[in-house]
């Protein structure tokens, strides 16, 4: 060789070891380096990405068991549940023995009310980690959604015997002897609790209903306004204590208890019941009414928000929970709380375009235009086609007076739903106010014909309509 083509060689290793040393990870370009990249965007909550750096990985190794594992839990997150069963099957399939991967399966199969599959997954991983208290609580959650107090008690029971000093389990089994009318346990229970965490406002709340079933008043009242010092948003201890208050002829005292949960809760039923029946013993008839109304509206969602609120205890980073739980916030006019659940499933899940949508409208309505524009643009760089959102960010344009592009976006929004009669009306509105007439009232006859199909009369107003 001759020495000209010696440099030459060792030229090309000092480059190519000078990149190495630059830019290491380029050299590894294999499953680990695209799980490595998804991990580092879940973590960023830029989902997509993580989402395609996993398919990555597993495209090149698909018994890559960390991406698939990550894989899951984005489809998790997302709300694709039966994406995210595949993806820890798979892994239970490749390895039998992952205590996590069954954990999460059951997990899953909980939060979809499958108690028997959750049970079955719980137990296979108790079969690995037969000393797990984490799965033992969740054994108890299983039994008590479906009322099996024996079952909750022998799960938590085991749960005390491996961790004595957690102070939630002991609340917890305290909750299911009061149920069984074993008042003294849960006493017990509930006492123990608060000497290990004097601060839990829970245990406090319980051992003031335990007081009151017993006709114990003070005490009962006492541990109520404990639970209310340590958790002055604890809906329930105020709700008890205005009724406590009442029952003691301390009827301003607890009504203000009483308002004080509603203010705490919009779904306290029981407290909107009870104002409900104070103000007609008072005869205060219209304050009646207005809580027997309340109480009735609020009455056909408490089941599904009380749902909603155990997944979130369990699973706070479920983003349909959150936003399932906006509507019903919605439902009642609360759009500030609305749309604070809206967030926080954003926050977990960017792509929930519905949940997206659902808030923009709120800023909409709150005048905050610039603000509202922003998160329908968001949402069609999701999805370009969402025809919903091109009629909103339409509105959203044509008050902030830019009547060309609200028109453009009323436009696309037909071009991607040409059946979507809604944009067909706002667009013919617009027109008709720039002295467009015989485009408006061509847009306004496609919006009645459709109307007509779907068997619908046309509006008197003139509002424009957003979803």
């Amino acid at each position: 060789m001759s020495m000209g083509r010696c440099w030459t060689g060792l030229l090309i290793l000092w480059v190519l070891f000078s990149a190495a040393a630059c830019e290491p990870e380029r050299f590894v370009e294999g499953p680990t380096w695209h799980y490595l990249d998804a991990l580092e965007y879940a973590e960023t909550g830029r989902n997509p990405e993580a989402i395609a750096a996993c398919r990555e990985a597993l495209a090149l190794d698909s018994t890559h068991v960390d991406a698939r594992m990550l894989l899951g839990r984005l489809f998790m997150k997302q709300g694709k549940f039966a994406a995210a069963e595949d993806e820890y099957e798979r892994v239970t399939e490749r390895v039998p023995d992952h205590v996590d991967a069954h954990v999460a399966l059951g997990d899953l199969y909980l939060r979809q009310r499958e108690f028997d599959w959750a049970e079955a997954a719980y137990r296979r991983a108790l079969q690995l980690v037969p000393d797990d208290v984490a799965l033992y609580r969740r054994l108890a959650a299983i039994y008590g959604e479906q009322a099996r107090d024996a079952k909750v008690v022998e799960a938590l029971t085991r749960a005390v015997e491996l961790e004595p000093d957690d102070a939630g389990t002991h609340c917890s089994l305290g909750m299911v002897y009061a149920r069984q009318v074993r008042y003294g346990g849960a006493i017990e229970e509930f006492e123990l609790a608060i000497r290990l965490d004097t601060t839990n406002a829970d245990a406090h709340h319980q051992l003031g209903l335990t007081y009151s079933r017993l006709g114990r008043a003070a005490d009962a009242e006492a541990r109520f306004k404990t639970a209310i010092r340590h958790d002055p948003g604890h809906a329930e201890a105020h709700t008890k204590l205005g009724q406590l208050l009442v029952q003691q002829s301390q009827l301003a005292e607890g009504e203000v208890a009483l308002k004080r949960a509603v203010e705490i809760d919009p779904f306290a039923a029981e407290a909107l019941h009870r104002l409900h029946r104070l103000y007609t013993t008072q005869g205060r008839t219209a304050a009646a009414g207005k809580a027997l109304e309340a109480f009735e509206e609020v009455s056909e969602m408490r089941d599904e928000v009380e749902r909603l609120r155990n997944i979130l205890r369990r699973h706070p980073d479920d983003a349909s929970a959150y936003h399932n739980l906006g509507l019903r916030y919605a439902r009642l006019g609360r759009q500030a709380d609305a749309a604070r659940r809206y967030r926080r499933a954003l926050a977990i899940n960017p792509e929930d375009v519905g949940a997206r949508n659902n808030l923009a409208n709120i800023l909409l309505k709150q005048g905050r235009l610039a603000a509202a524009i922003t998160e329908f643009e968001t949402i069609l760089a999701y999805n370009p086609r969402y025809a919903q959102a091109y009629n909103n960010l339409g509105t959203a344009y044509l008050y902030a007076g830019d009547a060309r592009r609200a028109a453009q976006a009323y436009r696309k929004a037909i071009e991607a739903d040409p059946d979507y009669a809604d944009a067909h009306y706002n667009l013919g509105q617009l027109y008709l106010s720039q002295s467009l007439a015989a485009e408006g009232q061509a847009e306004l006859e496609i919006y009645r014909r459709l109307n007509e199909e779907e068997d619908r009369s046309v509006p008197p107003d003139r509002e424009l309509r957003n979803h």
